[in-house]
């Protein structure tokens, strides 16, 4: 069967239009894809962070020591600037618990709609001390 001719012109300029339609669709749900994994590994680097303070209280180490560790994990991340760490329970006894709080703060690359700049990450851990 043979084609009218200029059918192949027509069609081209179809695709051209249905990739213009469809490519920005696609590239600011990748782009979403790629955010959302970046807030998410950041919020776990908060949680990492917080575990790892509330251990070091829980076994009997200072606050400066445990502010110290919880910043040089945030720091590892990009994530120690602007972030606040608040220590309770360290001056307990044994089986109180003890509670490490840390809001950290993560900076989007664009603006997007609907998303704060920068993005909070809070993260809390208790563990009783030993």
């Amino acid at each position: 069967m043979r084609l009218k001719p200029g059918t192949r012109a027509k069609r081209a300029g179809q695709a051209l239009v249905e990739t213009a339609l469809v490519l920005p669709v696609l590239l600011g749900l990748i782009f979403g894809i790629f955010l959302f994994g970046r807030v998410y590994a950041s919020y776990l680097v908060v949680a990492s962070a917080t575990r790892q303070g509330a251990r070091l209280a829980a076994i009997g180490r200072g606050e400066a020591e445990v502010r110290a560790a919880v910043s040089e994990t945030l720091a590892a991340a990009g994530l120690a600037s602007g972030a606040s760490v608040s220590i309770a329970g360290t001056d307990g006894a044994a089986g109180d618990p003890v509670t490490v709080d840390v809001v950290a703060f993560l900076d989007s690359p664009v603006p997007v709609p609907g998303l704060p700049d920068p993005v909070p990450l809070a993260g809390r851990s208790v563990m009783r001390r030993e």
